[in-house]
Parts: C-alpha cells; sequence; structure tokens
C-alpha cells in the first residue's frame, strides 16, 4: 500500500495515548517521533518432557518460560518508569 501511494495525500500521522497527568479536556503533543520503544532478546529454555504420572522427572520448559514471561512482564510494568527513555 505504501508504495502505491496509500499515505502520500497526509502531510502528518497522530496517534492518541492515554495520559492521566493531563488536564482533561487537553491533547499533548509535539514534533517529531514521541513515546516509542522497543527491545529484544532472545532466550533459550531447554527442558525434558515428561509424564503426569512422574512429573518429578520432567523439567517442564512450558512452565520456566511462562515464570520468565511473568518475571519480565513484572520488571517492564513496575519497575521502569515509562517516560524514562534510556
Amino acid at each position: 500500500m505504501l508504495k502505491e501511494g496509500a499515505l502520500d495525500k497526509f502531510q502528518g500521522i497522530f496517534g492518541l495515548h492515554v495520559m492521566p497527568d493531563l488536564p482533561i479536556g487537553t491533547i499533548g503533543s509535539r514534533a517529531g517521533p514521541f513515546m516509542a520503544g522497543s527491545g529484544r532478546f532472545e532466550a533459550t529454555i531447554q527442558g525434558i518432557g515428561g509424564h503426569a504420572a512422574w512429573p518429578h522427572k520432567a523439567r517442564d520448559p512450558v512452565l520456566a518460560m511462562s515464570s520468565a514471561i511473568i518475571a519480565l512482564q513484572h520488571i517492564i510494568s513496575r519497575e521502569t518508569d515509562p517516560l524514562d527513555s534510556r
């Protein structure tokens, strides 16, 4: 779509986001991109499958990965300031 010129007629694109510190009825903006960020990492978790009759003989990679995801989300959502873009 971009190659076909879908955005050629627009001079700017705006997105809205909830900002609890702005007074009701106001919109905040500035020139250039803002409120965007990304990060990437790769992890490998290995385990050994098992049987419900012998759970003690397995190393469940699904449980390990779900615990890792919850722990990482905790760091992001509870330990970092969303306004700190470092």
